[in-house]
């Protein structure tokens, strides 16, 4: 039997080819208790919850409706594996997942009574080799082979045309915006084939972002947020389905938190609250027709996909730019078409269906090459196999090494856009390019470079797996042969395994103690009640700082949140780094001796003023200003946070971190995060505390 499975950040869906239409599979519909709204038995919350009055990990609909510690979006920090916290344990995002695949596999079987042992799954477009690669280990160790990857734009174009089954469809728009990220493909069919010719999208921009936001509005109205592991929790899921009714109703009641009483929210005031956020989510569809120089008339239909496109404000405005061209929900469901196309691309798979289909990159791949000009070494990107190339593809490039006598070389794999940088320097802004992995390469003795030249072999399969063999040319000796299955340059491979999937399952994850410095979800209300010592003002910097050894903590601090001060973005305010640099003297002034670690994002000397661009690149490479990669996933937030971590730092930043505060808990602990202040060109530094 031919699946198909969707594996989103927010939900994931099963679906099956039974012949005719491809089938959607209800999973875990008995859950649902009150949130039996329509179309909700269909999708299965790719998520994990932690309760006290179960001893069991919970998935689904039970994580989400009875947690009280419910983790979402495992699927975001696939790219990394970074670690999630899970009741009192963090295990790596890969095992999380395979959970989620192992109990969509089990629900199949106890509920629908069939066997999921293979499945097409599909992975966001712009998805990148590592989080693909781990997605595949996370279903493999579920039990489910991933019989091949398809892009989620491909595989709700593939369904939409079955659906209609017109082969005068050409060109076809996937507007896919969920939970996690917003995704736009351009697809064009020729002889009945669609390829995917432009693809742009915006990551951590989805339905989590508009739930902050409606959060937000809620929380400026009932003036009092939730207090422990249950309020919390409730007031997640209120928050969401307020979100959902509001596509429909003009005004919705949302339960304040701990449900003594509830406040009105209008559809005009949400509108105005999230329209920054669909005003972002549109730039990518502008984008792509401009990727092609196409405009709006040279497309047949738009695709609206995931729960987030189909908030009204959201059609309206990709309405504005694509005339009448959106395709109706009744005929594509947003929620489950992509699941629906996987599963027809099983089908074709299997030869149930005698239907042509491509799969393509989203990305190019290559090396980085370095030539000399005089004692100037310049690198770049050499392509091996480019952009929208039709999976499976094998493409070859000769190189040879730079200097005589070399005895090894390293063999860097990029993935990106060949316009851009690749420099392997930490903080290096390369645009769009990652570098995937680096290969070592021995090399046999030579004089000439000439009689060391290599072929370099790239084979990419439809899994979106990449597979790499150096032979040399001159006697045809294999230098490498491998599949490309570790990531970064610290080699980082998955977390998952038999033996983890199987702990993660059976392990008994009590709930955190409500006093523990573990817990993020802790309000400032209950903390204050746990600190009785805690004074009614908020402790300035200086207050706190020392730690259990009378030693000052370091100063872990976010300088591209500090440069900006108090100028308005929307006001075309811009950071500085004189502006950062007052704020570092004056925390250099209160706290004389104290270690300061500043970060700054991969595109910061882009968006200072420019006489101040070459100062700021001296600075980075004097290690004053730490710049993290381009295409890091969240940014330098995320080596902020493990850095102030393991250093048992002091976060200064007026960054929200909500989005971080289920995997980085003890920032909830007393003095970990302080915000400052501008006023007049005089800075202010006082404790904050992680907004969720």
């Amino acid at each position: 039997m031919s699946f198909g499975i969707d594996f989103g950040t927010t939900n994931s869906v099963l679906a099956h080819w039974n012949g005719e239409d491809a089938e959607v599979l209800a999973l875990d519909a008995t859950n649902l208790d009150d949130w039996n709204y329509p179309g909700f038995a269909s999708l299965f919350p790719s998520m994990v919850g932690v309760s006290s009055v179960r001893d069991r990990v919970l998935f689904g609909w039970e994580a989400k409706l009875r947690s009280e510690q419910a983790v979402p979006a495992a699927k975001r920090l696939l790219a990394g594996d970074s670690d999630i916290m899970v009741g009192t344990r963090s295990w790596p995002a890969s095992t999380v997942s395979a959970g989620i695949f192992r109990t969509i596999r089990d629900r199949a079987n106890s509920e629908q009574l069939l066997d999921v042992d293979t499945a097409v799954v599909t992975v966001p477009a712009n998805s990148a080799g590592a989080a693909r690669f781990r997605t595949r280990a996370a279903a493999r160790e579920a039990g489910i082979r991933a019989d091949s990857l398809i892009n989620e734009p491909t595989a709700a174009a593939l369904y939409y045309k079955q659906q209609i089954g017109s082969d005068a469809l050409e060109n076809v728009v996937t507007f896919d915006w969920g939970g996690g990220t917003i995704d736009v493909t351009i697809l064009e069919a020729e002889e009945g084939l669609f390829e995917e010719r432009a693809a742009r999208g915006v990551a951590q921009l989805g339905g989590l972002e508009i739930d902050q936001a409606l959060r937000n509005l809620v929380l400026a109205k009932a003036k009092h947020g939730p207090q422990g592991f249950a309020e919390e929790a409730a007031f997640v899921r209120d928050v969401e389905l307020a979100k959902i009714r509001l596509s429909t109703e003009s005004v919705v009641a949302v339960p304040s938190p701990g449900g003594r009483s509830s406040v009105e929210i209008t559809r005009e005031e949400f509108e105005d609250a999230i329209r920054p956020i669909v005003t972002k989510a549109i730039g990518p569809l502008q984008h792509c027709l401009a990727d092609l120089d196409r405009v709006p008339e040279d497309i047949d239909s738009v695709l609206m996909i995931g729960g987030s496109s189909q908030i009204p404000l959201v059609r309206q405005m990709v309405g504005e730019v694509m005339g009448d061209r959106l395709v109706s929900a009744d005929v594509c469901d947003p929620m489950t078409a992509v699941a629906q196309g996987a599963a027809v691309a099983a089908a074709i798979n299997s030869g149930d269906l005698e239907i042509d289909l491509a799969v393509g990159t989203t990305h190019a791949l290559g090396t980085a090459s370095t030539r000399t000009d005089g004692d100037t070494e310049i690198r770049s990107f050499s392509q091996i196999i480019p952009r929208n190339a039709t999976l499976p593809r094998s493409q070859e490039r000769t190189y040879r090494p730079n200097r005589p006598g070399q005895k090894r070389l390293g063999v860097e794999i990029w993935e990106g856009d060949p316009a851009d940088p690749v420099n392997k320097k930490t903080g290096a802004d390369n645009g769009s390019n990652i570098c995937l992995t680096e290969l070592k390469i021995d090399l046999p003795a030579f004089r000439d470079p000439n009689e060391a030249s290599f072929t370099l072999t790239y084979t990419y399969d439809v899994n979106g797996l990449l597979e790499v063999r150096a032979v040399l040319d001159r006697t045809q000796e294999v230098l490498v042969d491998r599949e490309i299955n570790a990531f970064g340059l610290s080699t980082t491979g998955v977390g998952v395994s038999a033996a983890s999937l199987r702990e993660f399952l059976e392990t008994q994850p009590g709930l955190p103690s409500r006093g523990s410095r573990s817990v993020a979800q802790t309000t400032s209300s209950a903390r204050e009640e746990q600190e009785p010592k805690l004074r009614p003002s908020l402790p300035g910097v200086s207050q706190v700082l020392e730690g259990s050894a009378s030693e000052p903590r370091p100063l872990v601090i976010d300088g591209s949140n500090l440069a900006w001060g108090s100028q308005n973005r929307s006001m075309g305010g811009q950071p500085t780094l004189a502006r950062l640099h007052s704020a570092l003297e004056e925390l250099r002034t209160q706290h004389p001796g104290t270690e300061l670690i500043v970060f700054v994002d991969a595109n910061f000397r882009h968006v200072v003023p420019d006489e101040e661009k070459a100062q700021v690149d001296r600075e980075v490479a004097g290690g004053k200003l730490h710049r993290v990669p381009a295409g890091t996933v969240g940014g330098a937030d995320v080596y902020l946070l493990d850095i102030a971590r393991k250093k048992n730092g002091v976060v200064v930043s007026n960054d929200s971190f909500s989005q971080y505060t289920e995997y980085h808990s003890w920032l909830a602990g007393k003095g970990r995060l302080f915000g400052g202040t501008e006023v007049s060109g005089i800075w202010a530094f006082k404790e904050r505390r992680p907004i969720r």
